[in-house]
Order: C-alpha cells, then structure tokens, then sequence
C-alpha cells in the first residue's frame, strides 16, 4: 500500500496534474502523506547557473506547490522540505531518508539547455530509486493530443 508519496517539484506547473494522480489513488487521506521536496542545487555547480535565478526562494516555491495542492485536496497531508543537493542525489537521498513508497515525478518548465541537464533527472532517478517511480505526461502533450481529436471530429464532421 502506497503510504508516503515523495514529490520534487522545480516549479508550480503541474500542481493539477499532482492532485488529480493523489485523488485517483482512491486511497484515504489520513493513510497518505506526501511530501513535497525541492533541491536547492550548489550555486558553484554547472547546473545552477542553467536553472537561472540562484536566489530563488526554495522555500517559497514548496510552499506554495502545497497550498495549491491543499485547495484541490484539503484533508490531504502534505509536508514540504528543501534539501541541499543536485536533483538526482538530493531525490535519492530523500527518498531513502524518509521511506518514500513512491516518487511522483512531473514535468517542468525548463528550456534550452536547462532542459537538456535537467531532463535526466527523471532517467537518472528510476534506475537507483529505492522505491517505484512514477512520470507524470506533461500537461502540454496532453493539450495537443485533445486538439488533435478536436480538429479529427471536425474533419470528420
């Protein structure tokens, strides 16, 4: 049984696409925590100079990814934590730390060569997660395919 959900988040875009994952697990709320992390990468690494803004308040970013999650799922329990750390070891490190039952992986908003670096993340993650993983479909994707069915049925039409 699913019990702890360990949730890195780079940004708020896929916050529905979060609740909508927790609310088909049809599991009950006081029997699920998820916890909402953050990697707050070195700012001498590679990696930190693509991400942008070094300054970013991680802190804020979890935050506010849990109050967007508390106004789709109120009884849900939701935790926040930010961690030093590049995002592969930092995600490991936290999933084995708290016994994490699953990771829920989302896409993210980067482009350019910030995509490209930290586009492995998520192929870097599975093959040493401690636990399962799972890969949210970026909500765009999602988008064109319905526009697609959408233009199709008016050809059709």
């Amino acid at each position: 049984m699913i019990r702890k959900i360990l949730i890195p988040v780079e940004d708020e875009l896929f916050v529905d696409a979060i609740a909508d994952f927790v609310e088909n697990l049809n599991s009950p709320s006081n029997d699920l925590t998820l916890r909402i992390m953050h990697a707050d990468i070195p700012p001498e690494s590679l990696t930190a100079w693509t991400k942008g803004d070094s300054e970013l308040e991680p802190m804020r970013l979890v935050d506010s990814v849990r109050s967007a999650l508390k106004k789709r799922i109120p009884d849900q329990s939701i935790e926040t934590v930010v961690v030093d750390g590049t995002p592969k070891n930092a995600i490991l490190d936290e999933a084995r730390a708290w016994n994490a039952d699953l990771i829920l992986l989302g896409p993210h908003g980067q482009r350019g060569i910030s995509k490209f670096i930290l586009g492995s993340v998520a192929a870097s993650v599975i093959p040493d997660a401690p636990c399962s993983v799972v890969m949210l479909k970026p909500l765009f994707q999602e988008k064109e395919k319905l526009d697609v069915k959408e233009v199709e049925k008016q050809g059709a039409a």
